[in-house]
């Protein structure tokens, strides 16, 4: 294709030669109209079901078993990550990264390590069905009655058909040991923890000023204690770059939060709640903060 200015000596060379017809600026501004109005090319059924998958994130279970397995095939590697999973099928594997030398004068290469598989899913038509692999095994699974399978920002989720406040987003240990009478429990749970702290929706939202005054430092489980599932937090950790295992400030978190302020500010409170407890009694418990 040529560029507008290859174009633009094309229609002068044909103006100069007599075979144009119109001003060289209107065959221009027809041809980027037709330009723009060319329809996309159509992708096959098996490229539309890659754009459809969303990578799990990886429970515990998954992660320790997958970690034990790949460093037990390299027991000399050091520098090793964290797990991860990936969006094809893939048996569990390392993926080396070398990060180079550490200065010109050194022969050293200094290669990091990451515990991978593939842990991804993709939402079946109307939400009636998803389609799981792990480490390359496919599984089909159906939702809990009276909810269906959903793509938000977080990643998969499950959402009642009646409540959207009802939702919860699994990670790898919840698919691969599915079981929908439990996975409706934990949506159920969750559900009760937030209406809890939701009760006195003014408390929250004064929360957040107390707590910059304070302050407060939230934590990953402070999210957990506020009724929001771990995937969800995980995957919004990965989406804004934050840690996990390091604390926040509630402002640093509330400018991310894109439409999750009310979750969010559920998580500030709770943290503020643990945090006054702390200043109360004089102690604090590492449960409370990993």
């Amino acid at each position: 294709m040529k560029t507008k200015k290859e174009f633009t000596i094309f229609l002068s060379r044909l103006n100069a030669a007599g075979k144009l017809t119109g001003a060289i600026k209107e065959a221009i501004s027809r041809h980027e109209r037709r330009e723009s109005n060319t329809a996309a090319p159509k992708l096959s059924l098996r490229d539309r079901g890659k754009l459809r998958r969303v990578i799990i994130p990886l429970g515990k279970d998954s992660n320790e078993s997958l970690v034990a397995l790949i460093r037990g095939q390299h027991p000399r590697r050091k520098n090793w990550t964290i797990a991860i999973g990936v969006a094809y099928p893939a048996t569990p594997f390392s993926h080396d990264e070398d990060w180079g030398a550490y200065s010109t004068k050194c022969k050293f290469r200094h290669w990091e390590y990451t515990p991978s598989c593939g842990c991804y899913a993709a939402v079946g038509y109307g939400g009636k069905s998803l389609v799981f692999c792990y480490a390359a095994k496919k599984t089909v699974l159906a939702p809990p009655h009276g909810y269906k399978w959903d793509k938000d920002q977080d990643g998969i989720r499950l959402v009642s058909l009646t409540d959207s406040r009802k939702d919860y987003h699994p990670n790898s240990d919840d698919l691969r040991s599915y079981s929908r009478s439990a996975i409706r429990a934990k949506i159920l749970a969750n559900f009760a923890r937030r209406q809890v702290v939701e009760k006195d929706a003014r408390a929250a939202a004064l929360a957040v000023k107390a707590a910059e005054a304070e302050g407060l430092a939230v934590c990953m489980r402070d999210s957990l204690s506020a009724g929001n599932c771990e995937a969800g937090t995980m995957s919004f950790a990965r989406l804004h770059d934050l840690d996990p295992q390091k604390h926040y400030c509630p402002t640093v978190l509330l400018k991310k939060a894109n439409g999750q302020l009310d979750r969010v500010r559920l998580a500030v409170a709770v943290g503020l709640r643990r945090h006054r407890r702390e200043m109360k009694n004089g102690i604090c418990f590492l449960a409370d903060h990993r």
